[in-house]
């Protein structure tokens, strides 16, 4: 399976740990010197560059890729702060800064990817019901599951979903009011949730 690692920091390195010996991997990153280390270390091809840019993915081989795995410092620090909680849940006067990179993660940090997490959590399930309660009331499991995939294709810009909205479906017989969320969804994965909820805040426009 070839599979396309963005991001080649410790969780970054850790994937590439896991799969480099029975797949075959391709990393991405903006710090060479991480590229540097993973390639020699697991003599796997890289792509420096950032991640967000077409051209870097395009060299890593996502055209051709079976699959592709985001380990970028936000998710890093997601699973830090995760793995924090639950090792203080058992020593709860343990002292556990999460670290990316060598550096510490100051609390602000940890608190803002969070809330991004939750929203798009939150933005993610209401979509879902959204679009399953507009199918109609004698919508089965499998419109639910595809409500699930269209609201998470949308929301995460990552294109088509599963089943009658998948490679070989449509849009077009959707409801209006399926269309007009799954625009609404497209757009708040597009703009950034955290920016967008800033802007619909009645104090924002006050202040």
């Amino acid at each position: 399976m070839r599979v396309v690692v963005v991001g080649a920091g410790q969780v970054g390195h850790t994937v590439v740990k896991s799969l480099a010996e029975a797949h075959e991997c391709r990393v991405t990153d903006s710090d060479r010197t991480r590229l540097d280390a993973l390639s020699h270390a697991y003599d796997v091809p890289t792509a420096h560059g950032s991640g967000t840019r077409r051209e870097t993915l395009l060299d890593a081989g996502v055209a051709g890729a079976d699959l592709v795995l985001s380990c970028t410092s936000r998710d890093e620090v997601h699973f830090g702060f995760t793995r924090r909680e639950l090792e203080q849940a058992v020593h709860p006067d343990a002292v556990l800064p999460v670290r990316v990179s060598g550096r510490v993660v100051g609390t602000p940090v940890l608190r803002s990817v969070l809330l991004f997490v939750l929203l798009y959590l939150l933005a993610l399930a209401l979509g879902t019901l959204g679009l399953a309660l507009d199918a109609g009331a004698d919508a089965g499991g499998t419109r639910a599951f595809t409500a699930l995939g269209a609201a998470a294709a949308c929301l995460g810009n990552v294109g088509p979903a599963f089943g009658e909205l998948g490679p070989f479906g449509s849009h077009a017989p959707l409801g209006q009011a399926s269309k007009v969320l799954l625009t609404a969804l497209m757009l708040l994965g597009r703009i950034e949730i955290v920016p967008l909820a800033v802007l619909l805040r009645r104090g924002y426009w006050r202040a």
